[in-house]
């Protein structure tokens, strides 16, 4: 009997737990169209995980499996062997039980490390989000949760505004990012010449600021929105309008 943990990609993976055991119990079945043992078709942080992980449990199957003289060498290395069978997006990992604990604490410490999630597969069931920031979209209309916020919803809410109202989307981080609590984007209208009115609110310790950018390069907002929600990352507003007495 194994000892059973998962490393996932962050942005992949359902934030609620009915949802992600659902999305866990279809990966486990082990039917999607690619090998099981090839890191190359993983996030570029799973396969950081991934090489450092093998350096503590080094891997028993596929091509990175240590080899026979390796083992005859080093005989103690037998019981720290681990089965790593990869989807594209999570890697599950089989211990043996005598290596528990540490390996519990050293696939938490590296997921945490490369920022990928954590499934406690064997143990308390635990499900760990790295930063566990989440994200809201709102718009005039409707009310998106992270589950259903990605790059294509962006392009699609854009590509969507209409002039002749006031079309609008609001980011909303579950925590402060980069001092910022929302970025939020006007739909092109007559009185602003047809820009994009983009305003992001920043905490100061004083009050709410909050800054606006008028531009009409889509692709530059669809940008700032991306880097906003997958890199925590804001936009450089020195040079925006500070509006902050609008608030």
């Amino acid at each position: 009997m194994s000892y059973d943990l998962m490393v996932f990609e962050k942005r992949k993976a359902p934030k609620t737990k009915e949802k992600f055991m659902r999305w866990y119990q279809e990966l486990v079945e082990w039917n999607q169209e690619h090998s099981y043992d090839d890191i190359s078709i993983c996030s570029t942080a799973l396969n950081n995980w991934f090489h450092e992980m093998i350096e503590s449990f080094p891997a028993m199957n596929g091509p990175y499996a240590i080899g026979d003289m390796d083992l005859k060498n080093n005989p103690e290395i037998e019981n720290k062997l681990a089965e790593y069978s990869i989807a594209k997006d999570a890697i599950y990992v089989s211990f043996a039980y005598s290596q528990a604990n540490q390996a519990n604490q050293i696939m938490r410490k590296l997921a945490n490390k490369h920022t990928v999630g954590f499934f406690d597969v064997s143990g308390g069931g635990d499900i760990i989000y790295p930063n566990q920031i989440t994200y809201t979209v709102r718009t005039n209309d409707k009310e998106y949760a992270f589950d259903r916020i990605n790059k294509e919803l962006f392009k699609e809410l854009l590509a969507g505004f209409d002039p002749d109202i006031w079309d609008f989307i609001v980011l909303s981080p579950s925590q402060v990012v980069a001092n910022s609590n929302f970025i939020q984007v006007g739909s092109p209208q007559k009185n602003t010449n047809f820009n994009y009115t983009v305003e992001i609110g920043i905490n100061n310790p004083k009050r709410l600021e909050l800054y606006r950018l008028y531009t009409k390069d889509r692709l530059a907002v669809f940008d700032m929105l991306i880097n906003y929600y997958q890199n925590q990352q804001i936009p450089d507003y020195g040079s925006w309008q500070d509006v902050s007495d609008h608030l």
